[in-house]
């Protein structure tokens, strides 16, 4: 679920499987998420519960009056991307906002570990049968793709979040996140983590799989300045 913080005007955009989890648990022991409204709230009761969902975002004074952001909020599995924001935010050029962004050969392998132990997500029962080149041909079709830059780019295509912080910088960036938001300190939490050394996700790759994640994640190793190259 994406960090929404009106007193403190910050956004954090929650990309899944890049510490999202770990930071939001730590944030909530200091400030409250002003989308946690949504938290205990299935699918499932979604049309008797969509007049009271509307009723606080107008009380939160972020959103329109409409059910479209209720419906992005689901269709996104509770990850809502800087466009969605963007589009129904109102006001969302006075938040600070910050996501975290990872190398794309350690996401994959971060997501498909997750996939494979995690029974509750939608695709395990899919994913488990699949040995890694497998997922990676299925991540990279057209229509399972989704990029890390798409996710955080705007509607124009560009990047409009204040801070794009590297996991891998993530422990030594912290303490100047909290500081940035106005949060006193807090120890950052570890939620969801998948276990995996520093070079562990390199021996997931072949040839093949590598070519492949490359040729369709390339705007993510440009954009976020990631090496090409497993060596």
């Amino acid at each position: 679920m994406t960090f929404i913080c009106k007193e403190k005007k910050f956004i954090f955009i929650h990309l899944y499987k890049n510490a999202g989890s770990s930071i939001k648990s730590s944030l909530r022991k200091r400030v409250r998420n002003d989308l946690d409204v949504f938290s205990s709230v299935g699918i499932d009761k979604f049309d008797s519960l969509t007049f009271k969902i509307i009723r606080r975002l107008i009380d939160i004074n972020l959103y329109s009056p409409s059910n479209k952001i209720i419906y992005e909020y689901y269709k996104n599995r509770t990850h809502l991307n800087y466009k969605t924001l963007e589009k129904y935010l109102k006001n969302i050029h006075e938040f600070k906002t910050f996501a975290i962004v990872r190398n794309p050969f350690s996401w994959q392998v971060s997501q498909y570990k997750f996939m494979m132990s995690n029974p509750k997500l939608p695709h395990h029962k899919f994913i488990r049968d699949l040995n890694f080149n497998e997922y990676i041909k299925w991540r990279c079709a057209r229509q399972n793709k989704v990029t890390q830059t798409s996710y955080l780019s705007s509607i124009e295509n560009t990047f409009k979040i204040s801070k794009l912080i590297k996991i891998e910088d993530l422990n030594n960036e912290w303490v100047n996140i909290l500081k940035w938001i106005d949060i006193p300190y807090v120890e950052l939490a570890h939620k969801n983590v998948t276990q995996e050394d520093d070079q562990e996700y390199k021996k997931f790759y072949d040839n093949e799989s590598s070519e492949i994640l490359i040729n369709n994640f390339r705007e993510d190793f440009k954009n976020f300045n990631y090496s090409c190259s497993l060596k």
